[in-house]
């Protein structure tokens, strides 16, 4: 009836599709990888709670022998990221986070403990003046062979990232940073020392369409021994693990993304001059993406 006022129900709906985990069967995109990875934070955590507590010695009782809390100032929370014993020292290292806003990474620390202990002996805070933008987060600890001098794999959100070393006292010894242009990307991957004291640092570059593994090889004393690019057969693989073989190379753990736009795993093995000697990709539509 035109002259009775009617009743109009309006209904906007809107529905955004997204994936965690598993094959987006509609766009053909894989995000399987992100198990791995959820998988690999967890373990993380795991790890660092009870890391005290494995290292430092329990008693039949299961109580703890020392514990220790570092504590932010008011301004970063403390987050620890990797933990390393030697010469009966505990080096935790980790990421000051801003404890206001979305958790942006501020600035890397690396401390030493008393084993015995638990006390703190010293703190550093990593923060190079070229990657003041984003800050670090340290998430890798070695010792270097033959030394008390301690390494630690530091990295960024997306602009750079860098090896620092350190005395046993905490005294800065050298440093070498990776990618600090604004036109580019690199984002950490690991770092590696091998029995004579080269260092291995790897990483992922990042330049228009194309992502690159890139592997830094170092002296003890942090020269440049060789650089190394491999883009993958589609020039879009990524580094997020590496390690120093027996040959004096490195082997690297990563991904690559096929034409497909599937993702699968990736390792490469680099010569003691920075050739790649072989690689292989595992995964894929056949064997299931990884």
């Amino acid at each position: 009836d035109a002259t009775q006022a009617g009743t109009i129900h309006c209904v906007n709906r809107c529905v955004r599709r997204s994936w965690l985990c598993g094959l987006d069967k509609y766009f053909c995109n894989s995000f399987e990888h992100r198990s791995a990875w959820l998988g690999a934070r967890i373990m993380k955590s795991l790890i660092l709670t009870f890391v005290g507590l494995l290292l430092a010695g329990t008693s039949m009782a299961n109580d703890p022998t020392w514990t220790h809390r570092r504590a932010g100032d008011g301004n970063f929370s403390d987050v620890a990221h990797t933990v390393l014993v030697a010469d009966q020292a505990l080096y935790v290292a980790g990421g000051l986070y801003r404890s206001t806003g979305d958790l942006q990474v501020a600035r890397g620390f690396l401390a030493r403990h008393d084993q015995q202990s638990g006390a703190q002996l010293w703190a550093v805070e990593i923060l190079p003046a070229s990657l003041n933008t984003l800050g670090l987060h340290c998430s890798v600890v070695r010792q270097i062979p033959n030394s008390l001098d301690i390494a630690v794999g530091c990295g960024s959100a997306i602009d750079g990232y860098g090896v620092f070393v350190f005395g046993a006292d905490g005294a800065p010894r050298w440093s070498v940073l990776v990618g600090t242009s604004d036109a580019e990307q690199d984002v950490f991957g690991g770092l590696a020392v091998d029995a004579q004291g080269r260092l291995f640092l790897a990483g992922t570059h990042r330049t228009g369409a194309i992502d690159s593994v890139r592997v830094h090889a170092l002296s003890p004393g942090g020269q440049a021994l060789w650089n190394a690019d491999y883009p993958g057969p589609e020039n879009a693989a990524t580094a997020v693990a590496i390690a120093a073989d027996e040959l004096g190379g490195a082997v690297v753990a990563g991904t690559i993304t096929t034409k497909d736009r599937y993702i699968e795993l990736l390792v490469a093995r680099f010569s003691a001059v920075g050739v790649v000697a072989w690689h292989r990709g595992f995964g894929g539509p056949d064997a299931g993406s990884i």
